[in-house]
């Protein structure tokens, strides 16, 4: 086993030795686990993100814009005054 220096702080040098009392092992121990957890987290892998599961709502909404009036071409493109193009065609959705 190597020796080391290592600068803490006065106090957190304190609170890991009474830690170490109270947990019946070494501040060496102490120091040697707590750099191995940091390094096993550092090398571990994100967990795969949870799909988000969204409620189904089965009621019907009125809309103000007539059923099947759909979109004109280029609707979704917002740079292409898509939205604004529609509501020119349709004024009676505007609120």
């Amino acid at each position: 086993m190597m020796r080391t220096t290592v600068r803490l702080p006065d106090s957190l040098l304190e609170e890991a030795k009474h830690y170490a009392r109270q947990q019946h092992t070494t501040l060496t121990e102490l120091l040697a686990d707590g750099l191995r957890l940091v390094m096993k987290k550092s090398t571990v892998k994100p967990e795969e993100p949870v799909p988000l599961v969204l409620p189904v709502c089965s009621a019907s909404l009125k809309a103000k814009v007539p059923f099947g009036t759909g979109l004109p071409e280029g609707a979704a493109n917002w740079s292409a005054g898509g939205w604004e193009q529609w509501f020119d065609l349709h004024p009676e959705a505007e609120g």
